[in-house]
């Protein structure tokens, strides 16, 4: 039996939530396309920001992942962030939600997952599903 974890502690504060997990290990520069596609396939249903690489906070810093925000229309306290990451180990990318605990109260970050938008995380999803043959994960190898 493999080993697993049902969510990633990059820090005290910072975790990373299983969603979906593509077979392919896209490259940086792919990942950031994705975002860009998803941005623009969704600019009339909510508003798709990408974070420039390594400024979203210290803990996801690096070339391993794309940090989104999403923010719902008619809702515009919060932003909900998601990460697209590779994982060059199992050599897969995966498409998570992204909670930075210390973001929660001070600027309204939350992570994007079915818990705190349902209906846009339930259209992305089916996106991201048809799109790159996403399969749901709850838990990630280690």
């Amino acid at each position: 039996m493999s080993k697993s974890i049902t969510h990633w502690k990059l820090s005290q504060r910072c975790t990373v939530f299983p969603h979906l997990e593509f077979r392919k290990l896209y490259t940086f520069e792919e990942l950031k396309e994705i975002a860009e596609t998803l941005k623009k396939d969704f600019e009339d249903k909510m508003t798709i920001q990408i974070f420039d690489e390594s400024s979203y906070c210290r803990e996801a810093n690096g070339k391993w992942n794309v940090m989104i925000g999403v923010s719902i229309k008619g809702d515009r306290d919060n932003l909900y962030t998601y990460m697209f990451r590779r994982d060059e180990k199992f050599g897969k990318s995966y498409g998570c939600p992204f909670q930075n605990s210390a973001y929660i109260y001070d600027i309204k970050h939350a992570r994007f997952s079915q818990e705190t938008a349902k209906e846009e995380f339930i259209i992305v999803e089916k996106y991201l599903i048809g799109k790159l043959g996403g399969g749901k994960i709850n838990s990630f190898p280690c």
